[in-house]
């Protein structure tokens, strides 16, 4: 029996960043202005779990921002032993949620966003402070998995040695994606920082780097991906060069062959279940007016419709384009020295 994906679930589209490449509503499809209640989240996370999902990941906007958020938390937290929670985060909040998080049974892990390690770049707050820090030290010393998780850009690109050897001397898993085009309000800034992750894996291996050829452990579709092993940490590469997986309805949508594909389901704040990223109307279905009834059949319609989903090694033309382009102009790492002065500097600062 194939594995049933996870479940998104963006519980606000509010963000307290403003992050240059990101959709002005982080990973929804809506811009609702008011926050849909707790009730609406209740029922749906109730139906999810009837129909089989036992993933839940928690993101937005900013899901820390939310006042309930740990409500909300408590209650999938509470469906049974068998679910998983996965709690997306900037981090900036962190350190005001520690004793509620750590008190979570089923929190499987805390994915914190960073894009630099110095708050240097305009446009880039996700950056290293000593409060965000603190907190994932201190979430990481009580039991609870963290993840880094990095968008790779031509305009931070070198603080990604230092990333590594920060997730190196924490022991935290690391996990690299290139940039999405898929925001049509991103897509001068992706034409000229858009970088392939080729120049990375050649660094890893230099480093030492060992190449394993397939990661999935929540059950998302989407664009495969593959880690490699580093002493004691995990460096996953969500890596557009790979291809993603592909509705025989794609071919319909004036966005194909897009960059993400079919990945997962996905509700956004305004109520509306869709494959993550899709904008394909034939996947949309507003949810918030629905009886749980009728969310049973639009979810359970959409986890059959992820069934049908294929891999596919097809490209999207701009990034076809753009890593002809990136491949005559790439950037290398010089890993044996940086890497040595790296560790040194983060071990002694982080």
């Amino acid at each position: 029996m194939t594995k049933k994906p996870y479940l998104a679930l963006g519980i606000t589209h509010r963000c307290n960043y403003n992050c240059i490449y990101c959709n002005p509503v982080g990973e929804n499809f809506g811009t609702e202005a008011k926050e849909l209640p707790f009730s609406f989240w209740k029922d749906l996370i109730d139906v999810a779990y009837e129909v089989g999902i036992k993933t839940f990941r928690i993101t937005g906007g900013e899901p820390l921002l939310r006042k309930d958020v740990i409500k909300i938390l408590n209650y999938i937290d509470n469906l049974g032993d068998d679910v998983r929670i996965n709690l997306c985060t900037n981090g900036v909040l962190l350190k005001q949620f520690v004793s509620d998080l750590i008190s979570l049974r089923h929190l499987a892990s805390i994915r914190v966003s960073l894009d630099t390690i110095d708050c240097l770049y305009d446009g880039y707050p996700k950056c290293l402070t000593k409060e965000k820090l603190d907190a994932i030290k201190n979430l990481h010393e009580k039991g609870i998995y963290i993840r880094v998780n990095t968008v790779v850009t031509r305009r931070t690109f070198n603080e990604i040695p230092k990333i590594i050897t920060l997730c190196l001397v924490n022991n935290l898993d690391l996990k690299l994606l290139d940039l999405y085009y898929d925001f049509p309000n991103n897509r001068e800034y992706w034409e000229e920082n858009f970088i392939p992750l080729i120049s990375i894996k050649n660094y890893i291996e230099q480093i030492g780097g060992k190449k394993k050829y397939y990661y999935n452990v929540d059950g998302g579709k989407g664009i495969p991906m593959y880690y490699y092993e580093l002493d004691s940490i995990k460096i996953i590469f969500k890596d557009s060069l790979q291809g993603t997986h592909y509705h025989p309805l794609c071919k319909s949508c004036p966005e194909y062959p897009c960059q993400e594909g079919f990945y997962t389901p996905f509700v956004s704040s305004d109520g509306t279940l869709h494959p993550s990223h899709c904008l394909n109307p034939r996947f949309l279905v507003k949810m918030n007016n629905l009886t749980k009834d009728e969310i049973r059949t639009a979810m359970s319609f959409l986890l059959n419709e992820f069934e049908k989903s294929k891999h596919y090694s097809i490209l999207p033309k701009p990034i076809q384009e753009k890593c002809t382009q990136s491949f005559l102009l790439l950037k290398e790492l010089k890993p044996a020295k940086n890497h040595r002065f790296y560790f040194r500097q983060i071990e002694g600062k982080y």
